[in-house]
């Protein structure tokens, strides 16, 4: 493959599907990630610290991006071992400074007289010249058994971007302790497990014409759901007619299940009849009005304990 500054065009395919953002790839208006989010465990939770990257910095993307870039090291720009672009209809994946498979390559070439000179350079570039001596010097004694010098240099590379001063911006310390391992473990429960799936889709969903009232007493809730759409005596509104909806009984398997409500029934959009067949056969359920809690609360602290609104679309 060329030098990449000899190619304008790079060809970054699903980018954002492999490392959780790219360009021109925008999930909503808000970028990638919203700037008051706060993660939903660990620290950051507990002091309520705002930190949006966090929000795309996943286990999958994590692994991810050091696939994508041992790939671009060791094959160049293409699709050998999850790289970051795709296959250029050419030759197989060869570790060997070849790049043949790749729409192009890194050709920067570190500067110094011997390996440990040529290591700091590629460390000031990676780093910022904040890569520790310990981590150098396991660097150099690893490296340095590569059979030539454009192999050592694609290996200091590749353990370079796995160590803390790549991925952070801070100054990074050791503390001389041993990573604590979990010795128990716990027995096994005889309790049935039933898990919460959360599905995140893109674009815009109308929940008010998703799931809608539909029989209801004393309370008309119906006939108020058209009213705040818009119906009134020269127009429809938005809201939508029962003709248009799939009716589905709030006692399915348990005739108290709607008590405390006015609702007997509710109707579900007449485009989604799978809902409805699962509803009907108590494999899914709705839980309307609840936002995001990120831990237990009641009606006295929900509002100061919550980092996000609650009933709000987020």
């Amino acid at each position: 493959g060329p030098p990449m500054h000899n190619d304008y065009q790079v060809k970054l395919w699903y980018i954002h599907e492999k490392i959780g953002q790219g360009p021109y790839e925008f999930p909503t208006v808000f970028s990638f990630f919203l700037p008051e989010y706060i993660p939903d465990n660990g620290p950051a939770l507990a002091a309520k610290y705002i930190s949006p990257e966090t929000m795309i910095l996943t286990m999958p993307n994590t692994v991810s991006l050091l696939n994508g870039m041992f790939s671009l090291i060791k094959y160049g720009l293409g699709d050998c071992n999850n790289g970051f672009s795709r296959y250029p209809g050419y030759s197989g994946c060869n570790d060997d400074g070849k790049y043949e498979r790749s729409f192009g390559r890194l050709s920067y070439e570190p500067m110094g007289e011997n390996l440990s000179q040529k290591i700091a350079d590629l460390a000031l570039l990676l780093t910022a010249g904040r890569l520790s001596g310990q981590n150098q010097a396991t660097i150099e004694q690893t490296c340095g058994t590569e059979s030539n010098e454009a192999s050592i240099l694609r290996c200091a590379q590749q353990l370079i971007i796995t160590t803390a001063e790549f991925h952070t911006t801070n100054r990074v310390e050791r503390n001389g302790e041993d990573r604590s391992a979990e010795t128990s473990v716990s027995d096994a429960s005889n309790e049935p497990y039933k898990a919460i799936v959360y599905f995140y889709l893109g674009g815009g969903l109308d929940s008010y014409n998703m799931l809608v009232p539909y029989t209801c007493s004393p309370i008309d809730v119906y006939e108020k759901y058209r009213t705040v759409r818009g119906k009134n005596d020269l127009s429809e509104g938005i809201g939508l007619p029962k003709t248009r909806l799939l009716e589905i009984t709030t006692n399915v398997g348990d005739p108290s299940n709607h008590l405390g409500q006015p609702c007997s029934s509710f109707g579900i959009h007449e485009n989604l009849p799978t809902i409805k067949t699962l509803y009907d056969h108590r494999q899914v359920n709705f839980i309307a009005n609840a936002g995001l809690l990120a831990k237990s609360v009641d009606v006295s602290n929900y509002n100061d304990e919550t980092p996000v609104q609650l009933f709000a679309h987020n």
